[in-house]
């Protein structure tokens, strides 16, 4: 799924091939683990940060996710944990350089013939 979303989110070849690569590393994972999480926390600002890769964005937190799993698979609870931490900090991280993924609420208007409380 994550490798059809790559080829289908965006019409240029590179950022396709890009895609797809990120998603390749779920492969690379049952193998290697620890260095696809690493490539996966590096490449995510890339996807949430340069327009264009936008609409690869959910499927590359899905990847990540899986990324996480096959790591707690093969590694120590500590190791999970750091991991975790890492990945979160880097979203939040990457939350308030793009300036949040929702935008706030319009403010609260009051009906004009209701008399103040």
């Amino acid at each position: 799924m994550a490798v059809f979303a790559g080829v289908s989110a965006t019409e240029d070849m590179a950022y396709r091939l890009l895609g797809i690569a990120h998603a390749a590393l779920l492969v690379v994972a049952l193998r290697r683990p620890l260095p696809a999480w690493w490539l996966s926390l590096v490449t995510l600002p890339l996807f949430s940060l340069h327009p264009p890769l936008a609409p690869y964005l959910g499927w590359a937190w899905a990847v990540h996710a899986g990324l996480l799993f096959l790591l707690a698979l093969r590694n120590p609870p500590r190791v999970m944990a750091e991991t975790v931490t890492a990945s979160t900090v880097s979203l939040l991280a990457v939350e308030v350089a793009v300036g949040g993924a929702c935008p706030p609420p319009p403010p609260c208007r009051r009906d004009r013939g209701a008399p103040d409380a």
